[in-house]
C-alpha cells in the first residue's frame, strides 16, 4: 500500500491518528505537505514501511518518537529527513536505526549522527549543512557506500585552512557559491571522487589544489598566484594548455596527466617559476616539438614526464643543465634523434625512458660516454638503434650492478611531500606492467625491438641486482654466457626473437625461467 501526500498544503494541520490503522503501508511520502505539530508516534507501528519521506515538513521530531521509529521500522530502506527539525534529537539516536537502510537524507538538518552503521548504506546526503568539527569515523567505515552528497556543506567556514575530502564518493559539482565562504583556505584535496565540474574558484590563498582522479570536464583555468601544487590528472580535460601566467612564481608541482589535452606545450611554460620541480603532462594528445621552455636553466626540475603524446622533433639538449633531474620519460612519442649520451653527466638521473620513438644510430661512443652513475631504469626499446652492444656500455652502469638494499628496501621514489608519485611502464615476461610506485631498488634494462647485433657482453653477469633484462627482437648472435647465472635477483630474462645459438646454461635455468 502506498500513500503520497507530497507537495500539498494542509494549512499546518496535524496528521490524523487514523494512521494507526495503516499497518500494511509500505510507502509513505509527507514531503512538503505542511503538516504541523509533532511527528505522530503512530507511524512507528507501520512495521512494513520500506520508504519514509519526512523532508521539508513543518513537523517537529521529538526524541521519544524518533526512538520508536528507529527501533520499530525494521524494514525501512529509504529515509528522507531533509530540512526536518531535528534539534531535539541526540547524535547517538541513529545507533538503533534499521540495518536495512540504503538511502539516508540528512540534508539541511544541521545534524551529524553518531552511528556504528554496518548497514548496506549506499547513498548519504549531508548537503546544505554548516557543520563544524570533524566528520564522524562511522562514515568512513561504510563499505557499501556509493554516493555521498556534500553540497554547501562547508560554505560558511571562513576560518577553514585545510580541507581534505579525498577518497570518498562525492558526486556532482562544486559551484562558486558553494566555496565562496572558504576565504582562508590554503590546502584543498578533493581527489579520488566523482566530481564533474569545479567552477572558477574565488580562493585567494590556495597553495595546494589537488583535483586528481575525478571526472571533471572542461578546459584548464589558471590557478591563483599563491599555488605551489596544481594536480589535475586523471580527469576529462580538453583543449590547450593556456600560456602560463607570469604571476605563478611559486608553482612547484604541475600534473595534468591522463586527460585529453591537445595543441603544443607552451614555449613559456618554464619561464614563470624558478621553483618548478615536477612537470607531468603524460597521456594526453599534445603535439609539436618539446619547447625550449627551460633553456635558461633557472628552475630546479626533478621529474619530467611527457610519455604517451604525439611529440616530435629532436630531444632537447638543454636538459643537461639540470643537475637535480632524476626522471626523464619521453616514451611513446615520435621524437627523432641520436642517443642522448650527454644525459650521463646528470648525477641524480635514476630513470631514463625513450621507448617507442624514432631514436636511431649506435649507442654512445667510448670517447663521449658518461657515467650515468645513479641510473636504475633504462628503456630504449622499440626504436631504431643499431650497432654492437659493446662491453664498455655496461661497464659504466655501476649503480645497477649492486644496489644497496639496506635502508632502501620498501621505499618509493617521491618528493619531500606526497603530492605525486613517479610511475613507469616496464615489459615483464612479454606484458607491459605499469608501476604506479617505483621502489628504489628496482633495476631494469630494456633494449628490445631495435637493430642491435653481435654477441651479448659477458659483463652483464656482474649485474647482481638486475631484476628485468630484455634484449629480445634484435639481431644478436653467439651463445648465452654462463656468467648470467650470477644475476641472482633476476626475475625476467627475455632473449626471444634473436639469432642466439647453442644451449642454455644449466646454471641459469636453476636461477630463472628464460624466454628465448
Amino acid at each position: 500500500m502506498h500513500i503520497n501526500l507530497a507537495f500539498n498544503y494542509f494549512s499546518r494541520s496535524q496528521t490524523s491518528p487514523e494512521f494507526l490503522r495503516l499497518k500494511e503501508l509500505t510507502y509513505l511520502n509527507l514531503s512538503r505537505s505542511r503538516f504541523s505539530g509533532l511527528l505522530p508516534q503512530e507511524i512507528s507501528h507501520m512495521s512494513r514501511l520500506t520508504f519514509l519521506d519526512l523532508s521539508n515538513c513543518d513537523m517537529k521530531i521529538e526524541q521519544k518518537s524518533f526512538d520508536l521509529h528507529a527501533s520499530n521500522l525494521t524494514k525501512l530502506s529509504v529515509l528522507n529527513l531533509g530540512l526536518a527539525d531535528m534539534s531535539l534529537i541526540e547524535p547517538f539516536s541513529l545507533l538503533n536505526l534499521s540495518s536495512t537502510i540504503t538511502i539516508l537524507d540528512l540534508s539541511d538538518t544541521g545534524y551529524i549522527p553518531e552511528s556504528n552503521w554496518s548497514s548496506p548504506l549506499r547513498e548519504l546526503d549531508f548537503s546544505f549543512n554548516n557543520f563544524t568539527g570533524e566528520i564522524p569515523d562511522s562514515i568512513g567505515n561504510l563499505l557499501f557506500l556509493e554516493i555521498i552528497h556534500i553540497g554547501g556543506f562547508l560554505r560558511n567556514s571562513e576560518k577553514l585552512e585545510f580541507l581534505d575530502l579525498s577518497n570518498n564518493i562525492i558526486h556532482g559539482r562544486i559551484s562558486k557559491s558553494d566555496s565562496q565562504g572558504w576565504k582562508s583556505l590554503t590546502d584543498l584535496d578533493i581527489s579520488n571522487n566523482f566530481l564533474t565540474q569545479i567552477e572558477q574558484h574565488p580562493w585567494k590563498y590556495i597553495t595546494v589544489l589537488n583535483l586528481r582522479n575525478n571526472t571533471i570536464q572542461g578546459t584548464i583555468s589558471i590557478p591563483p598566484p599563491s599555488t605551489r601544487a596544481f594536480l589535475f590528472s586523471n580527469n576529462k580535460l580538453f583543449g590547450q594548455i593556456p600560456p602560463s601566467s607570469p604571476s605563478l612564481s611559486s608553482l612547484e608541482y604541475l600534473s595534468l596527466t591522463h586527460n585529453n589535452l591537445s595543441g603544443t606545450i607552451p614555449s613559456c611554460l618554464g619561464n614563470f617559476s624558478t621553483q618548478l620541480t615536477i612537470l607531468h603532462l603524460n597521456n594526453n594528445n599534445l603535439q609539436g616539438r618539446i619547447p625550449n621552455a627551460f633553456a635558461n636553466g633557472s628552475c630546479s626540475l626533478r621529474s619530467l614526464d611527457l610519455n604517451s603524446n604525439n611529440l616530435e622533433g629532436p630531444f632537447p639538449r638543454y636538459l643537461v643543465d639540470f643537475d637535480e633531474l632524476e626522471v626523464v620519460n619521453v616514451g611513446n612519442n615520435m621524437i627523432g634523434d641520436t642517443c642522448p649520451c650527454w644525459l650521463g653527466s646528470l648525477p641524480e638521473l635514476k630513470i631514463l625512458v625513450l621507448r617507442s620513438n624514432r631514436f636511431y644510430g649506435p649507442l654512445c661512443l667510448p670517447n663521449i660516454m658518461l657515467p650515468f652513475e645513479a641510473l636504475r631504469i633504462i628503456d630504449l626499446s622499440h626504436n631504431e638503434f643499431t650497432g654492437f652492444l659493446s662491453r664498455w656500455i655496461f661497464v659504466i652502469l655501476e649503480a645497477m650492478k649492486n644496489v644497496d638494499e639496506k635502508g632502501s628496501d620498501g621505499l618509493y621514489m617521491q618528493g619531500e611531500e606526497d603530492y605525486y608519485q613517479d610511475s613507469v611502464t616496464v615489459t615483464v615476461k612479454g606484458r607491459d606492467l605499469v608501476l604506479k610506485k617505483i621502489i628504489t631498488i628496482f633495476t631494469t634494462i630494456d633494449l628490445s625491438s631495435n637493430q642491435f647485433q653481435g654477441e651479448i657482453p659477458q659483463v652483464l653477469g656482474d649485474f647482481k641486482s638486475l631484476i628485468v633484462l630484455n634484449l629480445s627482437h634484435n639481431g644478436l648472435t653467439g651463445s648465452i654466457s654462463v656468467s648470467f647465472a650470477n644475476m641472482t635477483a633476476l626475475e625476467s630474462l627475455d632473449l626471444s626473437s634473436t639469432k642466439l645459438h647453442g644451449r642454455i646454461p644449466e646454471q641459469l635455468l636453476s636461477v630463472i625461467a628464460v624466454e628465448c
